[in-house]
């Protein structure tokens, strides 16, 4: 699964973040399937990303907007193709 995000022109440092949280006795941590993170600027330059945390990304230079791509191995856990999980910027 890959996931594209466009961040519109704001801040320069921007957050991506995953979530993790306990459900029905087990913790949910979507991050652990993420093979990569990558970001673009608008003129289809390479933006620096780097990992924070096992769920969190920080990227830089992101001042005149952006377009981050995440992809994933995950599979398993898929109900259905309307299945979803939320994203946070910041």
């Amino acid at each position: 699964m890959q996931v594209q995000i466009i961040l519109p022109p704001g801040a320069a440092a921007r957050e991506l973040q995953l979530p993790v949280w306990n459900a029905l006795y087990q913790v949910r941590d979507f991050a652990q399937f993420v093979n990569w993170v990558r970001a673009k600027d608008r003129a289809g330059n390479t933006l620096p990303i780097e990992q924070a945390n096992d769920s969190r990304w920080q990227l830089e230079s992101a001042a005149e907007g952006a377009m981050s791509s995440i992809k994933s191995m995950w599979t398993h856990s898929v109900h259905s193709a309307r299945s979803s999980i939320p994203i946070t910027l910041s």
